[in-house]
């Protein structure tokens, strides 16, 4: 058998696995229909999801609760307060104050005691802030348009910070691959590359789904709902973030193997038409020491393939090609 042969029974036998797994997959079982019920459902609430829309009196009593939220009464002073009082705290907060006598161990407490008592007023008006934000919120209800709407853009924000470490990541990994390379070969750069890009997108979104489901958590509670409401909820914002990333996921896998097996299979057509070429024999390897300078040789289709590397002392190397027949505008260089 030839080496023709063996490629073609090699990709035959390829094609077959490949057949042969595709069916596995789509063969549908009980455990798969239910896999791909719950990833549509997800997809479903994550892409297409519309809430019902707030009754007008509820919007009405909503906007006017944010708003008195949004200006809480002295609550700009005493932020300005609070740090006015901690600038003239820095300015006697020396090194060893203690030590230095006055009037550093009479202003250094006063000022302590002014910064504590700035800090408790500032976390009053936040209490009642935050009061008045979750009656707005609870007025409007856990499954309206603002809690979707807030619960997307947390998801959302996670993705596109997963995104931009995958990338980060990527980018290094390819620098520091194009440093260390000693090897010529492009193809197995850019598998090694895609690999590592793989890795990183997918310890990027994995990552940011795992931040979604802790913080999202928050927001839910802060609209205040019963238990069965808030596991619902909860429950279906965690389907669709993790449909979302999925997807995500198999797009950026099938999309990185579709190229590798793109490169592979003209690869693997280039080797075939070269070996034609040479008529089904495969080429021998021609080794020149590093170092020597080039031969030229112009009439190579009239020299048998037989070279041999002759070396003669440490500073010479003579290139020998033996050819059966006229050898027509072989030159040798030698060094």
């Amino acid at each position: 058998m030839d080496q023709r042969q063996v490629q073609q029974t090699a990709q035959q036998t390829a094609n077959g696995h490949l057949v042969a797994i595709a069916k596995k997959v789509f063969t549908p079982t009980p455990k798969k229909v239910a896999f791909s019920s719950f990833y549509l459902l997800g997809i479903f609430l994550c892409c297409f999801f519309v809430p019902p829309e707030v009754p007008p009196e509820k919007l009405e009593v909503y906007t006017e609760l944010m708003s008195k939220a949004d200006s809480v009464p002295g609550f700009r002073e005493a932020e300005e307060a609070l740090f006015e009082a901690r600038y003239a705290l820095e300015d006697v907060e020396v090194w060893f104050w203690k030590w230095r006598g006055e009037p550093y161990t009479t202003l250094v407490p006063e000022r302590r005691m002014a910064v504590q008592e700035a800090e408790a007023h500032v976390a009053h008006l936040e209490r009642k802030r935050h009061d008045l934000v979750v009656k707005a919120k609870k007025t409007v209800g856990l499954f309206s348009s603002f809690a979707v709407g807030e619960v997307k853009q947390l998801f959302w924000g996670y993705v596109e910070k997963g995104k931009i470490f995958a990338k980060r990541q990527t980018f290094w990994n390819g620098l520091f691959m194009v440093l260390e390379s000693r090897e010529g070969n492009l193809f197995s750069f850019l598998l090694e590359w895609a690999l590592a890009l793989l890795v990183n997108f997918t310890l990027g979104l994995v990552g940011a789904l795992v931040a979604f489901v802790l913080f999202v958590y928050s927001i839910i509670t802060s609209y205040q709902p019963d238990s069965f409401s808030g596991m619902l909820f909860f429950l279906g914002a965690v389907l669709a973030g993790a449909s979302m990333v999925l997807t995500y996921l198999v797009g950026i896998y099938g999309v990185t193997g579709g190229a590798i097996y793109v490169a592979a299979s003209a690869a693997s057509s280039a080797a075939r038409a070269r070996l034609e070429q040479d008529g089904g024999q495969p080429r021998r390897p021609t080794y020149i020491r590093q170092g020597a300078t080039s031969t030229h040789m112009a009439a190579r289709g009239a020299i048998r393939r037989d070279t041999s590397v002759i070396r003669t002392s440490d500073m010479s190397d003579i290139v020998m090609i033996r050819g059966i027949g006229a050898a027509e505008g072989c030159v040798g260089t030698f060094t």
